[in-house]
């Protein structure tokens, strides 16, 4: 299905196409320069440490007593506890929030949104009757839906989610921890995809390449892989892939 109007992601730029004339949009935390964050040291008394971390920078120092490094700033969240002998710790950005609400018109009219280099957070976009494409954009919580339109990405990784009431859904080298790709009324086609991935077409084919190996993955409950994959339709076929 293609329709005229458009709305795109892009290049960690989110482009917008539709027939608006109108709308507001807010971006929160957006910008933030992680590198001037200074660090802290916190002293541990425990037997075993445990980190979740998405800085590298990140270290443990042992000498007398057991010292956690870390680096600390506005856009970054450090917790700590004790727990039966193990310290956890955990350090993770600050999810910023981008939100987006437009009035439609009868007028064709661009729109070109950008998403900062970088951005970490949750986008989530929904539009009434255009097509959405999404590339080169990855981190946090991605939603992107259509009540009538075609959903096309590329390189994209993120958690996922992603639906069309009436509409094709397309995706290129996508991945995430969960990935979720729904339409009422057309096909479904995910290339190197990776992660855990749920589609359901009621009236159309779904097809799925995964770019890891058959053993990675468990398929309509088939298989032991740690990967959950599954694929349903109602009225059409199903084609699962494999890469390597």
């Amino acid at each position: 299905m293609k329709l005229r109007n458009k709305f795109f992601v892009a290049g960690g730029i989110l482009i917008v196409s539709g027939a608006v004339v109108s709308g507001a949009a807010f971006l929160a935390g957006a910008g933030q320069h992680y590198e001037t964050a200074e660090y802290k040291t916190v002293d541990i008394a425990a037997e075993n440490i445990r980190i979740t971390a998405e800085q590298r920078d990140i270290r443990v120092i042992r000498g007398e007593s057991v010292k956690l490094t870390y680096p600390e700033g506005d856009g970054m969240i450090f917790s700590g506890k004790l727990e039966g002998g193990t310290y956890i710790a955990e350090h993770r950005r600050r999810p910023e929030i981008f939100g987006l609400d437009f009035e439609r018109t009868n007028n064709d009219m661009d729109i070109v949104l950008e998403i900062p280099e970088g951005f970490y957070g949750i986008i989530d976009i929904y539009t009434d009757m255009v097509d959405i494409s999404c590339s080169s954009v990855g981190g946090g919580m991605i939603t992107l839906g259509t009540g009538m339109g075609d959903v096309d990405t590329e390189n994209t990784a993120g958690s996922m989610s992603i639906s069309t009431g009436m509409g094709d859904i397309s995706c290129g080298s996508v991945s995430g921890e969960t990935v979720t790709l729904d339409t009422d009324m057309g096909d479904i086609e995910a290339e190197d995809a990776d992660g855990n991935i749920k589609a359901r077409s009621s009236m159309g084919d779904v097809e799925i390449d995964l770019s890891g190996a058959e053993g990675e993955y468990t398929v309509n409950g088939k298989g032991s892989g740690p990967k959950k994959v599954t694929a349903e339709t109602d009225l059409g076929d199903v084609h699962i892939g494999y890469m390597r």
